[in-house]
């Protein structure tokens, strides 16, 4: 404090009533000190300086209001106006903004308007500096509340003390800065196909584009930036004024939205950022009153403003290239959700994509021939694993001969077929095709790449399906940390990472790390992908099985209500039975066999009567329901359910004559539980050993989940154990006898 009155011959000769005034009244707070020199520095005479020294208050709030009534005198009425919009942007924003960017958003008044320069301030940091000194601060043209206390002294609820000191309420400042945010996003140059082309070009190869980097480009205007990346927390935290519900309402329709959306997904067009929007905005909603809700749709988010898009472009030129990067996008869209809409779903507009690329740049070009692979992963949903994996190793092919050696294109083909392989059960193969496809990745994409990470993850599939936990939940563990810390904690690859981690946990029988991160994943994806969503129904399956495994029945039976609840019945049929099965062993758990042979019984009537093909977990139930009959007496039975599973080698086709030796049924079940035990081939070599193969090898593919729920991995139901007898049947039948 002295030596700040020393280099100021003004404040000399009151240097002691300074210094004394400090002591008595400014409980340390060294801004309360700097605000008082500064304060007598600018006084006008040396009696004026006496007179503010001795007037200058104790508490920061009153010094606030002494300098908003002294300085208002000297404002014209608009000036005031104007620097209370100051005040209400600095204390609602989430960053320094810089002078421009003031000039702007006071400039903004409605959407679809640019403010010329006879609208900007002439000299912004000159003309805040006069109307909010000394509240606000600028240090390299960025200003902001000189201290959080100011921020809440304008806040307060009490009326001013004195005229010309204003206050706010929070939704005021909060609401104000989301109208200018929405109308600085809402304008029909942000709705350039050129510029949207540019944008999506750039999000689909991972290359600026010139329309994206023209600093003429609606994209580079003053204060865009800050609306495209906080536009929403401000919407946010309004208490959902009409005005801003009517803008916000428009913009999700508008073609502007796509520019926000590839603007936010730069540079590797990462929809992650969107769907957190998406998940917020959904929250948000569900607390506004009903006549609220109906002013605001948020069910078409982002679906609705692309497919506006799509038909502008195909409105403006057929045969050009943008309708099909807005499938493209679309398409990811989905994917990333797992979301598949009625109509025209994931796998058409894949389809589309690559036919129209096909024909528009040839079927060698870059572009083209990553829409083949991508439509070729679009066919996993449909199980159609086999087929994937021979068109993306023949597409690895393709790519490697026409593409440049620093392309990562054939080894993301790569990486597809080797998990295409383990879809199929073929562990060890995938594991060296995913670690092979990664070290290419790394080379070209570096670490901290999404598809690099996503290569790993595969390769913590393969991992984990030969029994290497600590190895697979190392993996897992490195993608959730890295992503969360690039992308934050609700990306969808950090929550699919962080599921995987738990699963791998629980199998490692850390039961209560395994129900903290899915109880996190859970919550999160119910925000962002919704109840109905199968991802997030096989986070609660996921759930159910760690607690029936952990003896926590209520727990588990609970978690698997839940499932039924979002939609369970409108899924899979697979699912179904992942269900049912998870409830049979609670009743197992109970000592109540006959009330679970009933739930496995009506569940493989079930199948048969609906003719719905032999899947993994029907494959599953036949073991738990052998192993129940058996303890019941009806071994006959048990050996029953494995007909129709496996035939003579070279016998093709179906016949329901065919008259199945017992011997044929137990190397059946045999073999199934081999497979149980995720070990195909061991299973494979079972059956050939007396000439017999699979009907339906498919059988045993595993579908596509977020991951799904995977009762063979249960501690109690490999083939090394019956749940009812422990060891008895199987020490008379070792699994490996008839090897």
């Amino acid at each position: 404090m002295k030596q700040g009155i020393r280099r100021d011959p003004r404040l000399w000769s009151i240097e002691s009533k300074i210094l004394a005034k400090t002591t008595s009244d400014a409980n340390g707070m060294f801004l309360w000190a700097k605000m008082m020199i500064e304060y007598l520095k600018n006084a006008p005479t040396s009696h004026t300086q006496l007179m503010r020294l001795e007037r200058f208050p104790r508490g920061l709030a009153e010094i606030y209001s002494r300098f908003l009534s002294e300085k208002v005198a000297a404002l014209e009425p608009e000036e005031v106006v104007m620097r209370d919009e100051i005040f209400k942007l600095l204390v609602a924003a989430v960053r320094p903004l810089h002078v421009s960017e003031i000039s702007m958003a006071l400039a903004l008044r409605s959407s679809n308007t640019h403010p010329d320069d006879g609208n900007l301030l002439m000299d912004p940091e000159s003309k805040i500096h006069r109307l909010c000194w000394p509240l606000v601060a600028i240090t390299n043209h960025r200003a902001g509340l000189v201290h959080t206390s100011v921020k809440e002294f304008f806040l307060q609820c009490s009326e001013p003390s004195l005229p010309g000191s204003p206050r706010f309420t929070y939704h005021d400042c909060q609401t104000y800065i989301a109208r200018k945010c929405l109308f600085r996003l809402i304008h029909e140059d942000l709705a350039s196909l050129p510029l949207i082309r540019s944008l999506m070009e750039e999000n689909i190869s991972g290359i600026p584009q010139s329309a994206g980097n023209n600093s003429s480009s609606a994209i580079h205007w003053t204060f865009y930036q800050y609306a495209c990346d906080n536009w929403h927390k401000h919407v946010l935290s309004t208490n959902a004024s009409q005005q801003v519900l009517c803008l916000l309402s428009y913009f999700l329709r508008t073609i502007e939205f796509v520019t926000w959306s590839e603007m936010v997904s730069r540079p590797n067009g990462d929809m992650g950022p969107v769907l957190e929007v998406k998940s917020l905005l959904r929250s948000w909603h569900c607390n506004l009153s009903v006549d609220d809700q109906s002013k605001l749709e948020v069910g078409g988010f982002l679906v609705r403003p692309y497919s506006k898009l799509y038909q502008a472009a195909k409105n403006a030129n057929p045969s050009h290239l943008l309708p099909y990067l807005v499938l493209k996008r679309l398409g990811f869209y989905f994917n990333l959700t797992a979301e598949f809409p009625k109509g025209q779903g994931p796998y058409e507009l894949r389809k589309e994509v690559a036919e129209g690329f096909q024909r528009s740049l040839g079927e060698t070009h870059q572009l083209t021939m990553r829409s083949v692979a991508e439509y070729c992963i679009e066919r996993f949903v449909r199980a159609e694993f086999e087929a994937s994996e021979t068109a993306l190793l023949n597409m690895m092919h393709l790519q490697k001969l026409h593409l440049d050696y620093n392309s990562s294109d054939s080894f993301y083909s790569q990486q597809y077929a080797a998990l295409a392989m383990w879809h199929q059960m073929r562990f060890v193969e995938s594991e060296a095709n995913q670690r092979e496809a990664n070290e290419g990745m790394l080379r070209t994409l570096g670490p901290m790449n999404r598809e690099f990470l996503k290569g790993q993850m595969f390769l913590g599939f393969a991992v984990e399906a030969q029994g290497k936990f600590e190895d697979a939940c190392s993996i897992y563990e490195s993608i959730w940390r890295l992503w969360t810390s690039l992308q934050g904690p609700d990306n969808p690859l950090s929550l699919f990472s962080q599921c995987c981690m738990a699963i791998c946990l629980r199998k490692k029988k850390d039961y209560a790390s395994a129900e903290r991160q899915l109880l996190e994943v859970l919550a999160k994806r119910q925000c962002i992908f919704g109840e109905k969503n199968f991802i997030t129904i096989d986070t609660a399956l996921n759930l159910a099985l760690l607690y029936e495994e952990w003896a926590m029945p209520d727990q588990s039976t609970a978690y698997l209500d839940l499932a039924g609840s979002m939609g369970l019945g409108d899924q899979s049929f697979e699912r179904i039975c992942q269900s049912r099965h998870l409830r049979a062993y609670l009743k197992l758990d109970e000592h109540r066999p006959e009330d679970a042979k009933e739930i496995l019984e009506s569940t493989l009537t079930e199948a048969s009567s609906t003719n719905i093909q032999a899947c993994r977990e029907l494959l599953w139930i036949r073991i738990t329901l052998a192993n129940i009959l058996r303890t019941l007496q009806k071994s006959d039975a048990a050996s029953l359910l494995f007909i129709g599973l496996v035939r003579p080698i070279g016998l093709n086709g179906d016949s329901p004559d065919r008259v199945e030796p017992p011997a044929q049924l137990a190397l059946a079940e045999q073999a199934i539980r081999y497979a149980m035990a995720d070990d195909l081939d061991g299973a494979d070599r079972v059956l050939k050993s007396e000439n017999l193969e699979w009907c339906h090898r498919r059988m045993f593919w595993i579908m596509v989940g977020g991951p799904a729920v995977d009762t063979a991995s249960r501690k109690h139901a490999t083939y090394y154990s019956n749940p009812l007898e422990g060891d008895s049947w199987t020490k008379q039948h070792p699994p490996h006898a008839l090897l």
